[in-house]
């Protein structure tokens, strides 16, 4: 689906938060449904565990900024353009110390310019090195979440398998 520029989006990635946005992002799954469900072999919504739906909503949040950091990258000769972010773990987080999951996971994730960065003199203030940093920063920040649900997938399963002999 193409999405128009200067057009706020109400995508959902899967659970009360949506994506906001006034660039063109891909498509997000239905509700329901999380981007890493089956890299998790079962859905944050099917487990109930709201441990496994945090660290899902993560993982998504980190998919969604490769992907706008590696757009960022894709456009560092472009002239005029601007480098973009994604802003959602300063509302999460005080959302979740305040407020519970439940609140925390209906903090929107909103890509952004953030206007903070010198412009070259074609007007692009990408900086490679700096998107290279926030690209092994968030796979750092991706694969610690998807091993900490790996972690309690193998409890999980522990739990629900039969002992032997039993």
């Amino acid at each position: 689906m193409e999405r128009a520029w200067g057009k706020d989006l109400g995508c959902n990635s899967g659970y009360a938060g949506s994506v906001s946005t006034r660039f063109p992002i891909p498509d997000l799954e239905p509700l329901g449904q999380s981007r890493i469900g089956p890299f998790l072999a079962f859905t944050p919504a099917t487990m109930d565990d709201p441990r496994l739906t945090v660290l899902a909503r993560l993982m998504d949040v980190a998919v969604l900024r490769q992907q706008v950091h590696a757009g960022n990258l894709a456009n560092q000769n472009t002239p005029g353009f601007k480098a973009r972010a994604v802003a959602f773990e300063d509302a999460f987080n005080a959302a979740l110390d305040e407020q519970g999951v439940d609140k925390a996971m209906a903090v929107e994730t909103e890509v952004y310019e953030p206007r903070t960065t010198p412009a070259d003199v074609d007007g692009n203030d990408v900086s490679s090195e700096r998107e290279v940093a926030a690209l092994a920063k968030n796979k750092l920040l991706f694969d610690t979440y998807a091993q900490m649900a790996r972690g309690k997938m193998r409890l999980l399963n522990t739990a629900i398998t039969s002992a032997p002999g039993g």
